[in-house]
């Protein structure tokens, strides 16, 4: 995921809001042409705020899918409509996540810390974040483990998938939540409304301002005339 990131991420909160409407918007949008109209303005503008690296890398993948999926709307509906609007909502998947999917998590954690957001929230996502990579990195070494004793686990094979797999795994996830436990009270990080200030400010800059400008244009646009 680190190499979706950008290095220069438009502004949290627009990414958040603005990935959330073009999903909601284009749903309405979906049973007609619009659609298209619709992800090709998105293109244009991702590209030039400096996304096109993580179009080239999900695009493709979302564009099979939805080709696929729509060709047996059409073969079973015999409406290319059908498959039109199929292969519409699966790219309005990936296009509605691109702006979040290039986010560096931690900095929607400052800003909403910066807005003075419930502490249970900031906390909660900061935890989140930092747990999920741990998970996978937990779900690699037992498996690597498996395979160095030899240890070949079907998924229908469920006392042997308990034993070798999950029990080990649940274990390590109560070590580690103890271990988070203890590191973020022996840093002071409590839910009450102390003062609390942001090692790095995320700012707000002109440019977040052209892109939820042109999202909000783009969106407006395809609900009138579209």
């Amino acid at each position: 995921m680190e190499k979706l990131y950008v290095k220069r991420p438009i502004y949290p909160l627009i990414s958040l809001l603005s990935s959330v409407a073009v999903f909601c918007i284009g749903l309405l949008v979906s049973k007609r042409l619009a659609i298209l109209y619709l992800l090709a303005a998105l293109t244009l503008i991702y590209i030039l705020f400096g996304y096109t690296r993580v179009l080239v890398r999900a695009i493709p993948l979302f564009l099979l899918i939805g080709t696929v999926i729509g060709a047996g709307a059409v073969l079973t509906s015999r409406q290319y409509m059908a498959g039109i609007q199929t292969l519409g909502r699966t790219l309005l998947l990936a296009y509605s996540s691109v702006v979040m999917v290039a986010l560096p998590p931690v900095n929607l954690t400052r800003n909403l810390a910066q807005l003075r957001l419930p502490r249970i929230l900031t906390l909660g996502m900061l935890i989140t974040i930092r747990f999920v990579p741990l998970l996978i990195n937990e779900i690699k070494q037992i498996t690597e483990a498996m395979k160095t004793r030899g240890v070949k686990v079907r998924i229908y094979h469920l006392p042997y998938l308990y034993r070798a797999f999950l029990l080990p795994f649940l274990m390590r996830l109560i070590s580690i939540s103890e271990i988070m436990a203890v590191s973020i009270e022996t840093r002071g990080f409590a839910l009450s409304d102390t003062s609390y200030s942001v090692y790095k400010q995320v700012r707000f800059e002109v440019r977040d301002g052209v892109f939820a400008l042109s999202i909000a244009a783009v969106l407006a646009g395809v609900m009138i005339y579209g």
